[in-house]
């Protein structure tokens, strides 16, 4: 036993030799045995509280209009503003982000453009080293160096000198519209002459195998021959459309023929594209809309400004005001 204060042995006596303290109490309680019960823990109630199944039911003409709105939603943001009559001579199509075409991508490094063919990445099918090039049309795409314009194949080879002031136009029968000492003609895939350069401006070949062209600014139309299918007679023409019919202008208006020559639509509107999947946006004063081929209006010229129809809905504006509507 050791005393509770100083914590030295005790003799017989109860009080300490070391400190004077008296630890009889202390001993005397040392010495009860206490049974002190266990505690007693009451469980907690536990409240199984029952699970609610509820039914939802799908408003599926809701669910439609959400996905219909989301829809037009894309479409308003894909759509840009359109731009009618556009004037310009044919020019090179210059490639002015990455494009992926055929197989290829065209790269910009350091300035100059090169080839990847994406069958291969690891290495470029052709170094970095045009000013320009165009998308790839089938095996051939229009190069720059130095100014003067030249064809690549796939291979990363130049088909020929780089000779030509300009290339324009790739058409679907493998004519390739090119400029030479200020004429407009036409080359094959392999560089070679099979229209002589003899025109101001000359266009794609479409697919009725005619192509606009002009001399002295009047427009007519040439086969693949290069021999006049309609005489030039027109101040504008624009292509022919798988409709056959081309917009041309003649008396500061325009109308439409078909591919002999015959007026289709009378010289009404002061602007008209090409048709393009059954309609066409022409413009008459200030308002825009788009008629059929057959020259009776789909779409009312009611509007200040009226974009191409993408996904079936197209941008119109009325009083800087602008909404969507659908071919329907």
């Amino acid at each position: 036993m050791v005393c509770r204060v100083c914590k030295k042995e005790l003799d017989d006596k109860n009080i300490c030799t070391f400190c004077g303290e008296d630890n009889t109490p202390y001993i005397k309680q040392e010495n009860i045995d206490v049974e002190i019960p266990e505690a007693q823990t009451t469980p907690k109630p536990v409240f199984e509280k029952p699970v609610t199944k509820r039914k939802y039911k799908i408003n599926k003409k809701k669910l439609a209009k959400l996905v219909i709105a989301i829809a037009v939603v894309i479409v308003a943001v894909v759509i840009v503003s359109g731009l009618f009559g556009k004037e310009e001579a044919p020019k090179t199509e210059t490639v002015q982000n990455p494009l992926f075409s055929s197989g290829m991508l065209g790269v910009r490094v350091n300035g100059e453009w090169g080839f990847v063919n994406l069958d291969d990445t690891a290495i470029f099918a052709t170094s970095p080293q045009f000013t320009h090039i165009s998308n790839y049309h089938g095996n051939r795409a229009a190069v720059c160096i130095d100014g003067k314009f030249s064809l690549i194949g796939k291979e990363g080879n130049l088909v020929c000198e780089p000779t030509f002031e300009s290339v324009g136009s790739f058409s679907e029968n493998g004519f390739i519209a090119v400029k030479k000492d200020g004429k407009w003609g036409y080359i094959n895939e392999d560089a070679d002459f099979v229209i002589e350069p003899k025109f101001s401006t000359a266009y794609e070949f479409a697919p009725n195998k005619m192509a606009a062209v002009s001399v002295g600014g009047s427009y007519g139309f040439i086969g693949e021959d290069g021999e006049y299918t309609i005489a030039p007679q027109y101040e504008r023409a624009l292509s022919f459309t798988k409709d056959n019919l081309a917009a041309v202008k003649a008396d500061d208006k325009w109308g439409y023929i078909r591919q002999d020559g015959k007026m289709a639509i009378d010289f009404t509107y002061d602007i008209a594209d090409p048709f393009c999947d059954g309609m066409a946006r022409v413009k008459l004063g200030e308002k825009s809309g788009f008629i059929y081929p057959d020259g009776s209006v789909a779409v009312p010229l009611k509007y200040d400004k009226i974009t191409d129809f993408i996904s079936g809905y197209a941008i119109v504006e009325i009083e800087g005001k602008q909404g969507l509507i659908n071919r329907k």
